[in-house]
């Protein structure tokens, strides 16, 4: 089973992050998994750990780690506030 884990902030995975993975001794495997990052996401390096566990273990075989960049794009300002101005006498029908 491979696992991706310690995601932090508002990163997650599909599936949970666990992929079953059917290997022989020698073999040489590739896959994509998708990471996906919710509103609580910074301008950081952030790292993502893929860990292998044989069938039936509890500790990890095989641990990698990838560091990623994310830029997030500039916020636009906050609106400028309305102004209501009121007359001489302090009255406004609305």
């Amino acid at each position: 089973m491979l696992r991706i884990e310690d995601l932090v902030d508002d990163w997650r995975t599909a599936d949970r992050g666990r992929v079953s993975l059917g290997l022989p001794t020698g073999g040489v495997a590739s896959l994509t998994i998708s990471i996906f990052s919710g509103p609580f996401v910074f301008d950081a390096l952030y790292p993502v750990h893929a860990r292998l566990y044989p069938e039936g273990a509890r500790e990890a075989e095989l641990r990698a780690v990838r560091i990623f960049e994310v830029r997030c794009p500039p916020s636009s300002p906050p609106p400028t506030p309305a102004v209501l101005r009121l007359p001489a006498d302090r009255l406004r029908c609305l």
